[in-house]
C-alpha cells in the first residue's frame, strides 16, 4: 500500500512539473504574441 501511495505521489509531482512548465511556456508565447503585435 505504501508502494502505491509513493509512486502516485510521484506521478503528481510530474504532473505539476508538466502543468508548470506548460503554463511558463504559454506565457512566454504570450509576451512574445504581444511584442510581435505592438513592433506592427
Amino acid at each position: 500500500k505504501e508502494n502505491y501511495s509513493e509512486q502516485t505521489f510521484n506521478v503528481e509531482k510530474k504532473k505539476k512539473k508538466g502543468i508548470r512548465k506548460l503554463v511558463v511556456f504559454l506565457n512566454w508565447n504570450e509576451l512574445d504574441f504581444k511584442s510581435e503585435s505592438n513592433r506592427n
